[in-house]
């Protein structure tokens, strides 16, 4: 690749041990599947009997190696990859990375670790935010990174998010039964 790598400031959310409300440190996730996020070894400790099957889950999810370099090369805003796998054309590109943009700080490495783009759509695909899923699922469709298997796990994710929306008033029926 032609670009400098700069990594992505990595999220900070609230710690993963039920009962604690202090702010998870990016330092101090789960060393083996790098999802859950802890403000102290005492609650990765205190946390593991109930992450530890999420945590088994989280390791055997794999990535697609085309999504996967797809991802990292819209995480790069490499344009050159797109124009050599889809036609020549911008389109395709300008296309994807509006969905991609929706994702937010993603990672640019493959493989696995902190800055990887798998734990990156893990985030993504284990976390609540319907505009995230969405523009994954868009991303997954064959119109463009064809990918069936993550587009599986996306729907199942959106479901409990767009029932919790709906129970809320926020979307309605049809949006759920769309989705």
């Amino acid at each position: 690749l032609d670009h400098v790598v700069a990594y992505p400031p990595v999220s900070i959310r609230l710690c993963d041990n039920k009962g604690c409300s202090n702010p998870g440190d990016p330092d101090k996730r789960c060393g083996k599947c790098f999802i859950s996020c802890y403000c102290s070894k005492e609650c990765q400790v205190a946390h593991w009997k109930a992450h530890k099957k999420h945590c088994k889950l989280n390791r055997a999810f794999v990535l697609n190696s085309t999504t996967e370099e797809h991802l990292m090369c819209l995480s790069l805003d490499f344009v050159k990859h797109f124009r050599d796998n889809f036609a020549g054309s911008d389109e395709g590109y300008k296309r994807y990375k509006e969905h991609f943009d929706k994702l937010g700080t993603f990672g640019v490495e493959k493989g696995r670790g902190i800055h990887s783009v798998t734990v990156g759509v893990l985030e993504i695909v284990r976390g609540r935010d319907l505009v995230k899923l969405r523009a994954l699922e868009k991303l997954c469709e064959g119109e463009c990174f064809n990918d069936w298997a993550l587009l599986l796990e996306v729907r199942q994710a959106l479901q409990p998010v767009l029932a919790e929306k709906h129970a809320a008033g926020e979307i309605t029926e049809e949006e759920v039964l769309d989705g």
